[in-house]
């Protein structure tokens, strides 16, 4: 009786249920009293409005329940997990509702040992389905591990809105050495996992689970695997709703994942949370014996090595939550990590054809490149530009490309920032426009790049004149102290096409510290018009808007390619030779531009880096790797597939897999080893090596080289520097290459 009055002075104040419940008491023979029935079946209803399972028991329309269903619910979870794991003194932990998203990813349905039905590969987009046959230890199920998805790929599945406990199986079946395979994971659009590499964490042929709490609120959950180096890789998913009972929610990220010894690493624990409370502290454990406390915490590790952090938050009820990420602090860069050069392309469109081609091949490569601004401007011959027009139609066919492009790396800007960096130079001639109320949206992305804190300098392509430069230089020259003036020019850099106004000799003569490189044999390397049929023009809408030639092809390209970080150059040393060109060591004087450009004499003597004496020759000698380069990239804007086109290999020189120049100390007369074993394929292709001697730049004699076409060489060096190339290529179509440079210094 006393219950009953109890049920009906609730029902008649019209308290809400769910403010007044805790969670009801459970008797020690299972069953509950029935305001205790209320309390837990109104909590549980709330917990999934809208949603709840009808097989249970009925809910009314405003989310309430009546007496006999109330009974029903609360008897089903009781009955369910045996004790509610919410009496008196409870520890709160998810109590899992249902999967609802199970894929066996690459391979068919699997039923595992836990009784969850794996669905065969479904929901994704981009990758490669590959069965790997291996025996994986360390899981129950090796099953689920024989199969994958590899490269950079998605998964997505709709779902209710609410929290979701996403478990990642994952297994190196390949690999045998850390560094070869590097990725990360994104879930809702947020970085979960950055640089993962499953070999350095497990090793090869054992499974790997992780495991992360993510809110949707969009009704579909979304599953991004990003390759970094090789190929990402995913084996299984598995996705629970769970629901809470209230315990706080840990999230938090790391930056940066790989410090050095003294960088300083923040830990951003900002967007936990709590479901029905709020949180009152956010502890941080560095995992070196420093702890502390803060929803954004900053600390430096004295020492290399791997640390784990871990991050516990309390909500305002003193119910507690941790969660932990390894991190490795190391002197060496991440594994697969390169600096993408900063570029600034200005070009004089409308004048001659080629300027058009060399943009459709500079599109399909800005994946290497951090493209800070696109500016097209004027000429000797073109001495007046009024509209973006020409660069607007190149930026519309490359947005119809770009879904196949970012499949083959993610690392293509998208069509929406380009369309946010372009915009006019200087849209008169030459020094005619350089001065006073002449700034234009080029001159300006110029000064603001050179200014901002990015370490990296500037370069800028001059591929038609260069007083956009020019009004940047006037600008600053006379805005600004001589300290800060010299600041600004020892930050960028030029590479001036042909010169094609007089611009050049007024900054170089006025800035004789400017690294001005004004290249010549700009036309020595070229395709023939058939091979641009075969291999660009019938691409698809990028390839469709690649001009026929009329005077030359894409003599503008040297101009980005001088900065390819391709392994094979630092730009910053003019004499080493690239895709670009090889300089003289000393400027030169007075290097005249074309023949229309008329008044450069008047700045004489000005001084600039030019070609060295090899001319063209240092572009040609590498002209077939940069058309297979070319070609490969035409594939990739109009296959969908990542498996469907090639994709260059992974140099490694000495155990390093950045592309960075390894420099080496050696006494003259001594043998040097070097080594490209660790080097690998995204593709699966088969690898071969080239060792050879870089005679033009180096000062030392032609050394020794023994095993000059396998993975390991012997190098016999005499005093001087020694430049050797490590080429690795494929055997894919076309076939690909990547280089490493060794500048060897002996005494």
């Amino acid at each position: 009786m006393k219950k009953e009055i109890v049920f009906v002075f609730l029902l008649l104040c019209g308290i809400s249920l769910i403010a007044a419940a805790e969670c009801g008491d459970v008797n020690s023979d299972g069953t509950v009293d029935i305001v205790d029935a209320l309390l837990i079946s109104q909590y549980y209803v709330n917990l999934n409005p809208g949603n709840f399972d009808s097989s249970v028991a009925d809910v009314n329309s405003d989310n309430s329940i009546d007496i006999v269903d109330a009974l029903l619910i609360a008897q089903f979870y009781v009955n369910l997990i045996d004790e509610l794991n919410c009496q008196d003194s409870p520890t709160p932990t998810p109590f899992v509702e249902e999967t609802v998203f199970a894929v066996n990813c690459g391979g068919s349905a699997y039923t595992a040992s836990d009784g969850t039905v794996y669905a065969a590969d479904t929901g994704f987009s981009g990758g490669s389905a590959y069965t790997n046959g291996a025996s994986v230890s360390g899981t129950s199920d090796p099953t689920l591990y024989s199969t994958e998805r590899y490269g950079s790929c998605s998964y997505s599945a709709s779902v209710p809105n609410g929290e979701f406990r996403v478990m990642l199986h994952f297994a190196e079946n390949y690999h045998t050495s850390s560094g070869l395979r590097v990725f990360n994971v994104n879930i809702e659009g947020t970085g979960y996992i950055n640089n993962l590499d499953v070999y350095a964490t497990v090793g090869n042929g054992v499974a790997y689970v992780t495991e992360d709490q993510v809110t949707v609120s969009d009704g579909e959950i979304n599953i991004e695997f990003v390759t970094v180096t090789e190929n990402a890789l995913i084996n299984a998913i598995k996705v629970d709703a769970i629901a809470f009972t209230g315990e706080p929610i840990v999230k938090f990220t790391v930056n940066p994942q790989n410090p050095k010894p003294g960088e300083t690493v923040t830990v951003d624990a900002s967007a936990s949370y709590d479901p029905d409370g709020t949180i009152s502290n956010h502890q941080v454990n560095y995992g070196d014996d420093y702890i502390t406390n803060g929803s954004v915490t900053n600390h430096s590790y004295a020492n290399a090595g791997p640390y784990t952090i871990t991050v516990t938050v309390t909500d305002n009820e003193g119910k507690t939550a941790s969660k932990s990420e390894d991190i490795l602090v190391s002197e060496e860069p991440p594994p697969g990590t390169y600096v993408k050069p900063r570029y600034i392309a200005t070009s004089d469109l409308g004048a001659d054809p080629d300027d058009e081609m060399s943009w459709v091949h500079y599109l399909v490569s800005m994946n290497e490149f951090e493209v800070v601004a696109c500016v097209s401007g004027t000429s000797c011959w073109k001495k007046s530009q009024t509209s973006t027009a020409m660069l607007d139609a190149k930026i519309n066919a490359y947005e119809q490309a770009y879904n196949n492009l970012k499949v083959h790396s993610p690392d293509f800007p998208t069509p929406a920032y380009l369309r946010s960096v372009r915009g006019l130079g200087q849209t008169g001639y030459s020094m005619g426009d350089v001065g006073s109320g002449k700034d234009s949206f080029g001159s300006n992305a110029i000064i603001a790049a050179a200014d901002d804190n990015d370490p990296r300098p500037v370069w800028i392509g001059c591929w038609g004149g260069a007083n956009t430069v020019a009004q940047a230089v006037w600008k600053v020259q006379n805005t600004r102290s001589s300290s800060e003036v010299a600041q600004f020019i020892s930050r960028i850099r030029v590479y001036d096409i042909l010169g094609q106004d007089d611009c050049g000799a007024w900054m170089t003569k006025n800035y004789p510290n400017l690294l001005y490189i004004r290249f010549i044999g700009v036309y020595s390397w070229q395709y023939s018009d058939s091979w641009i049929d075969q291999n660009v023009q019938n691409h698809g809408p990028l390839g469709a808007t690649y001009p026929d030639r009329v005077w030359a092809n894409e003599g503008d390209t040297p101009a980005f390619m001088y900065v390819m970080p391709n392994g094979l150059s630092d730009p910053d040393q003019v004499t080493w030779g690239s895709w670009g060109g090889r300089c003289n060591g000393s400027k030169k004087a007075n290097v005249r531009g074309m023949s229309a450009v008329t008044a450069e004499s008047q700045y004489d003597t000005y001084y600039m880096y030019s070609d060295a004496p090899e001319g063209g020759g240092s572009i040609s000698k590498w002209s077939s790797d940069i058309a297979n380069d070319f070609a490969a990239r035409m594939d990739w804007s109009i296959t969908s597939n990542y498996s469907g086109a090639n994709h260059h290999p992974i140099a490694i020189l000495n155990n390093d897999s950045t592309r960075n120049v390894l420099r080496i100390s050696a006494s003259a007369g001594s043998s040097i080893t070097l080594s490209a074993v660790g080097s690998s394929d995204p593709d699966g292709n088969n690898l071969s090596y080239s060792w050879s001697y870089y005679a033009e730049p180096s000062s030392a004699g032609s050394p020794s080289i023994s095993g000059s076409t396998s993975s390991t060489a012997t190098v016999s060096v005499s005093s001087g520097v020694t430049h050797i190339i490590l080429k690795v290529s494929d055997n894919g179509s076309p076939s690909l290459c990547a280089y490493r440079r060794a500048v060897i210094t002996a005494n």
